[in-house]
């Protein structure tokens, strides 16, 4: 019944996700996509953006095994280590 709910459950904030256009990694992202919408290093970096940003927001992520490896081919491009 709603008097068994408990109270302080009731009134949580929804998290909130705000997107900075003006932010340079975005527009670095931005400008990967507009020049190639297929470009692996900008689906992976448009992803693992709005994914860590949903985490950051308080949000959950859908698939967290894709973005562990989404996170992992970003970190072996950016050390020069083989995939």
């Amino acid at each position: 019944a709603l008097g068994d709910q408990d109270p302080t459950l009731q009134y949580q904030p929804k998290p909130v996700m705000e997107i900075n256009v003006q932010h340079p990694i975005l527009k670095s992202v931005r400008t990967l996509i507009a020049t190639n919408e297929k470009d692996p290093v900008a689906v992976d970096s448009a992803d693992l953006l709005f994914e860590s940003s949903a985490v950051a927001s308080g949000y959950g992520i859908n698939d967290p095994q894709g973005f562990v490896h989404r996170l992992t081919r970003v970190l072996e491009r950016s050390l020069g280590a083989p995939e």
